[in-house]
């Protein structure tokens, strides 16, 4: 999943105007909806097709819960599949935070089982003397997987491992959300670990290592440091892709920074949205989907089922991103201010599709 954000975006900027009105921009009409949703209920995983429901269809949140709890193990951690780049069914740190950004976005409290499981998971898993988590664990090496998740015998480390921050940043995130599930010692620890990773992190930064700092912040919320803040800013400004011709490939486009108009990171790359937006809108494949930018290079089978899982969770993702800017285009959308649940903007509560352009 993106870097949707739960916090509003720093004081002195605003969403474009043409999220509150319907004139002049480019919108996914609602034949291209329609399509894309046929794509999602056809292909994409139980999980993704119940949360599509659940955004777009007034469906029940709870048949999108049961679905997430269906890839959680009795670890408390989850599984499955459900980072769609590894083919593990044990439990790992990757997808476990994998698992609580859709916690957030079904609005699941602390107290919640599924959440409350999940964080036991990571408190459990926490590595004392490395002062880290590993990601993904070895067994990884055994199943189908992206070669950047192979875990190095020796470090014990995958290759997306590089710094600290991934997924270091985003777990402390987690356990500071949901800290009264998480010992004191334990918590104190792990966020003075962050702070001074941040301070220490290298610039420009890696655009995954961005990513789950702004989860951090945004987990933070109004007690994120405003240092914290400026420098994340500052650093989705220089990693941030402008020129049209590289989103192609996969990197740091300005809506994977800013998937929302309340991302945290907004700011950064507000100049650049309206037109990613367009260009987003014009890569929707005839089939209705949007497709991952990157592949395996291995395990060709299992790659294109992950290719296939991949591209129901984009599509998801996209269409929110759409809805979250505006950008689903009917003559009769319902425009209500946009409903912020657990950590995304979500269609169901700001766009609704009642008819056709």
């Amino acid at each position: 999943m993106t870097a949707w954000g739960r916090a509003q975006a720093p004081a002195g900027t605003s969403a474009p105007d043409d999220v509150k009105g319907c004139e002049h921009v480019e919108r996914l009409g609602q034949d291209r909806f329609e399509k894309a949703l046929a794509f999602v209920n056809r292909d994409a995983c139980a999980l993704d097709r119940a949360v599509a429901r659940w955004l777009f269809r007034q469906g029940d949140v709870r048949d999108a819960v049961d679905e997430l709890a269906a890839v959680q193990n009795s670890d408390g951690g989850f599984g499955h599949g459900l980072e769609p780049d590894f083919a593990l069914r044990a439990s790992s740190v990757l997808a476990t935070t994998v698992g609580l950004q859709y916690a957030d976005l079904l609005g699941l409290s602390t107290g919640h089982p599924i959440v409350a499981a999940a964080v036991g998971y990571l408190v459990d898993h926490y590595d004392p003397t490395r002062a880290r988590w590993a990601a993904v664990p070895e067994a990884v090496n055994d199943v189908p997987h992206a070669p950047w998740w192979s875990v190095d015998r020796t470090t014990k480390l995958s290759g997306v491992e590089g710094s600290w921050a991934n997924p270091n940043a985003e777990v402390v995130g987690w356990l500071w959300r949901h800290r009264r599930l998480v010992p004191a010692a334990l918590l104190d620890r792990v966020m003075a670990a962050a702070r001074e990773a941040l301070v220490g992190a290298p610039s420009p930064m890696d655009m995954h290592d961005l990513l789950c700092w702004a989860r951090w912040a945004t987990a933070l919320g109004d007690e994120a440091p405003r240092a914290a803040t400026e420098r994340l800013l500052t650093e989705a400004r220089a990693v941030v892709a402008k020129d049209v011709r590289q989103w192609a490939a996969y990197g740091a486009k300005p809506l994977s920074l800013a998937p929302a108009p309340n991302s945290i990171l907004f700011p950064a790359v507000q100049s650049l949205t309206n037109t990613n937006l367009d260009w987003e809108i014009g890569q929707q494949q005839p089939d209705g989907s949007w497709r991952p930018t990157w592949s395996w290079g291995q395990y060709p089978e299992a790659w294109a089922r992950a290719e296939v899982a991949w591209a129901g969770r984009l599509t998801v993702d996209t269409l929110r991103t759409l809805g979250a800017y505006g950008r689903l285009a009917c003559s009769e959308v319902t425009h209500e201010p946009l409903a912020v649940r657990g950590g995304a903007v979500g269609v169901r509560g700001g766009l609704t599709y009642n008819a056709g352009e």
